[in-house]
């Protein structure tokens, strides 16, 4: 142990207060090291003092599963601000850019990300964390901490970030299967800044287990019916629904402007099936809808498929099901809540019961359905009791999807909805002066789908959505038109159900 000399005392004392404090928070007995695995309590490094410190059971035990993974307290001998310095690079590399950020620098009135906004703490068995998505000039970066002296730790593309790569992350690195690098920079470099909350909990019974899309909306929770939403008078909206309650019958859905959620929650269990792990995303009446990865086998030991188990023609593309709860066995359930992002529209969107619905032609033995539509939510989505599983016949990437079998008489109000990109658009179907029609949106990587090209969704680009839609009168003839119009990929093959809905 290096000897502390009497004019070190306030600085020893001031890092017992930071250690104090950190201990109230991890919840478990926190102290400086005193030589074990040849680490000493206390460095001078000329400007301050370094602390090293971790919790009682590791110094004591050596277990990495007990090992606080923060980095060594810093006292400066000015006076200044103790600081917890954090975990990437080498200890001598995050001192030095400690001493960077404490230059006197002129700061830009931006949106600054906090200690309060980016972190991950435990408390009573759940784990939450909070992250941002960001874009760092032409990368998209993922936030994974901020340091004790305001930079963020960042991870990204390793040939976006360029030069601003510091190394390579591990290979197993979760949030992707390309390169990623570890990267740092400043808040105000950062622009189009999406923060992302997850909560994780341990549960042990199936009355804990959930699944759903849930947002709050006028100071009320609301069920998510459809996350991709439609169109009215060329604005997006979402369609909520009340919670259901014991008190009295459920309330008619509403449709509110998306812009007005302030984020919207997925809500999904992780459970073992029949020594399988696998993902709950729906529950109701006793039973569970299932997914499983592309590695989880969909076969048992005797080569048989199990029971409840859909699957599409590519069995390596993964499998979901409905099975009843008992089998079950709870692990955890996760919450994920982020803004709602940009919407992008398009296709046939019909009123049905009241619920806005995405729908397309029906198509059997190659011929056209002219007295039914099908209504379509992919994997993932909340759906309700009259909706079924059903395999997408493609080669190689099969999946399935949801779908529901409506009259045409039934149908409500009908309208065809568009994206795109272009300053002049008529909302009601005018001329679109030139605007590109818009796909799909990625709100991870932050881009926009036009064809085959990719749009970054920075500002200028979100200025330019508009969202046009033409009221329809509900006929068989009219599916046809416009599915011409567009990609005969619209249509949906009926074939016989898989699977009912929970």
């Amino acid at each position: 142990m290096t000897k502390i000399s009497a004019d070190t005392v306030d600085a020893r004392a001031r890092a017992v207060d930071e250690l104090s404090k950190m201990e109230a928070t991890a919840g478990r007995p926190l102290r400086f090291f005193a030589g074990e695995f040849g680490v000493p309590e206390c460095v001078d490094l000329g400007d301050a003092w370094l602390f090293n410190w971790n919790s009682v059971a590791y110094i004591e035990g050596g277990s990495p599963f007990d090992q606080v993974l923060m980095g060594p307290i810093v006292v400066p001998k000015d006076g200044g601000e103790v600081v917890l310095l954090g975990t990437a690079g080498t200890t001598e590399e995050r001192v030095e850019h400690w001493r960077r950020a404490r230059r006197p620098r002129t700061v830009p009135e931006v949106k600054q990300l906090t200690l309060a906004d980016v972190w991950r703490t435990h408390f009573a068995g759940t784990e939450t964390r909070v992250t941002a998505r960001a874009s760092l000039g032409p990368a998209r970066v993922i936030v994974e901490a901020i340091n004790p002296d305001g930079s963020l730790q960042l991870v990204g593309d390793v040939a976006q970030l360029g030069s601003r790569a510091i190394r390579a992350a591990d290979s197993t690195y979760a949030y992707s299967r390309d390169p990623w690098a570890l990267a740092e920079a400043h808040a105000e470099e950062l622009h189009d800044i999406v923060m992302e909350r997850t909560s994780t909990r341990a549960i042990t019974r199936t009355d804990e287990l959930r699944g759903g899309a849930f947002t709050v909306y006028d100071s009320k929770r609301y069920a998510v019916l459809d996350r991709t939403g439609h169109v009215v008078d060329g604005v997006p909206h979402v369609q909520l629904t009340a919670m259901p309650s014991s008190a009295g019958p459920s309330s008619a859905p509403i449709s509110v402007p998306r812009a007005e959620l302030t984020e919207i929650e997925l809500v999904t269990s992780r459970a073992r099936w029949h020594g399988l792990d696998v993902t709950v995303v729906g529950i109701s009446a006793g039973m569970a809808h299932i997914t499983a990865p592309k590695s989880a086998p969909l076969r048992d030991e005797l080569g048989q498929i199990r029971a409840g188990i859909v699957h599409s023609d590519n069995e390596r593309c993964g499998w979901s099901g409905l099975v009843p709860l008992v089998e079950l066995q709870p692990l955890a359930v996760q919450s994920v809540a982020r803004p709602p992002g940009p919407a992008v529209v398009n296709g046939m969107v019909a009123r049905v019961d009241g619920v806005y619905l995405h729908v397309s032609a029906s198509v059997v033995d190659g011929a056209r359905e002219s007295d039914v539509v099908v209504a379509v939510k992919p994997i993932g989505e909340p759906v309700t009791p009259d909706f079924a599983l059903y395999p997408l016949r493609a080669l190689a990437s099969s999946r399935l999807e949801w779908r529901r079998v409506i009259p045409v008489s039934a149908i409500e109000s009908l309208e065809w909805a568009e994206t795109v990109l272009g300053h002049d658009v008529d909302a009601h179907g005018g001329t679109d002066n030139g605007s590109v029609h818009v796909s799909g949106v990625n709100l991870d990587d932050w881009v926009l789908y036009t064809g085959h090209t990719q749009v970054a969704l920075d500002s200028a680009a979100q200025a330019a959505l508009r969202y046009r839609s033409v009221r329809l009168e509900p006929h068989a003839s009219v599916f046809d038109e416009r599915i011409s119009e567009v990609a005969q990929g619209f249509g949906r093959v009926r074939s016989r159900p898989i699977a009912a809905a929970v």
